[in-house]
């Protein structure tokens, strides 16, 4: 994966400066992350506050001080109540649109806890079949699962071949 570089741009007016974040030759104002949640073939979705009916993975950014790594576990456990250790790294995804880059790490669960943070504001949390869970997912989290479940695809392939 390429380092992230950053520099300074001016904004519209003219004065403030923001600072972005170089990944892959484009520019950057953000990074996020997320966590693909798994327990054997399943996947864990959480409920969407901002569009009902709507699930997605847990996600969120670093807080100052932070790595990568424990932003997304930081953050599987405030949003989902479970603590997670990665498993590994899922790549990163642009969204040159909104000029955010994520990385996505896969997780399994060490702990499941009854009560959450997000749990009091309202937010669910279920267990799908990995191969079911994309048509629920918002556009967003699905590039993210279809890289899941193909490094799902090349284990088996990789198992099979050492069978032989």
């Amino acid at each position: 994966m390429e380092p992230l570089a950053t520099r300074f741009r001016k904004d519209s007016a003219g004065g403030r400066r923001d600072k972005l974040r170089g990944f892959g030759g484009c520019w950057y104002s953000g990074t996020s992350l997320r966590g693909v949640v798994v327990r054997g073939d399943e996947v864990l979705l959480i409920s969407s506050r901002k569009t009902p009916g709507a699930w997605i993975l847990p996600a969120g950014t670093a807080e100052r001080g932070e790595t990568l790594r424990e932003t997304a576990l930081r953050e599987v456990r405030e949003e989902a109540g479970v603590a997670c250790v990665v498993a590994r790294d899922l790549g990163a995804f642009a969204d040159d649109a909104k000029l955010v880059r994520t990385t996505f790490y896969v997780m399994r669960v060490a702990t499941s806890y009854a009560e959450w943070e997000d749990r009091d504001r309202g937010r669910l949390r279920r267990w799908w079949r990995a191969r079911d869970a994309s048509p629920r997912l918002k556009a967003r989290d699905r590039e993210a699962l279809a890289a899941y479940l193909a490094c799902l695809e090349d284990d088996d392939d990789t198992r099979r071949l050492g069978e032989t």
